[in-house]
């Protein structure tokens, strides 16, 4: 679902109408990253009280892997759509896990979710191999080539793709126990983690970004 928009981050190639993809789709991206280290995993919990996507568009909150050594992501979350859908694939309304090979994206679907509780999105490696997988309510999918030593970052923000607009207020999600894992030393919170934003429709975010909270808590409205 995602073309590529900077060498560190990918935006959804969004499917519109009756399966046609717009693999570069107008984008932005609002929300936090971490560090470049070699990443074996990332969960979080997303608490989704609005979405309100324009016409044409995907709003995505989601947690993702990227290797910025060999161009491969793992993306799972949750997603409202308006006239579009994820990869030809995956609806507004369900849990969805995102694979990007370096190539193609593909959507694995899930259930659906619900408005004001959280749902864990969770990506982690198989033990031993260069193979992510990730599954948000009920979604699963798995992406090999993410090399032990490659250099992986995760992100947790909040995406519209596709419109020509920001979505329409309100748009609020709040990302909770954000954490990060690798083999060497286990699960801990992600504390640490700059904003990011990369936007198309406006020079501005369409999301504002709260503070990071020392058990990786932030919300995005």
């Amino acid at each position: 679902m995602r073309g590529l928009t900077r060498l560190s981050a990918v935006a959804l190639g969004l499917a519109l109408g009756f399966g046609s993809t717009a693999a570069f789709a107008s984008v932005d991206q609002d929300g936090r990253f971490t560090s470049a280290v070699t990443l074996d995993g990332a969960t979080v919990y997303i608490t989704p009280s609005s979405f309100n996507p324009a016409s044409g568009q995907c709003v995505v909150y989601s947690v993702l892997l990227y290797d910025n050594s060999n161009p491969h992501q793992l993306e799972t979350g949750v997603v409202g759509c308006n006239g579009a859908t994820i990869d030809g694939t995956c609806t507004s309304g369900h849990g969805f896990s995102e694979s990007f090979d370096g190539v193609n994206y593909h959507c694995g679907q899930g259930s659906t979710f619900p408005m004001g509780s959280a749902t864990n999105a969770l990506i982690e490696r198989s033990s031993g191999t260069t193979t992510m997988w990730g599954t948000t309510a009920g979604s699963y999918i798995s992406q090999a080539g993410f090399g032990a030593t490659d250099s992986i970052q995760s992100y947790a923000w909040a995406e519209a793709t596709g419109g020509t607009t920001c979505p329409s207020r309100p748009h609020s999600v709040s990302f909770a126990s954000w954490k990060q894992f690798t083999n060497a030393s286990g699960w801990s919170y992600v504390t640490l983690a700059p904003t990011y934003f990369y936007g198309q429709f406006t020079a501005s975010p369409c999301w504002t970004i709260g503070s990071l909270s020392f058990t990786g808590d932030f919300n995005a409205s």
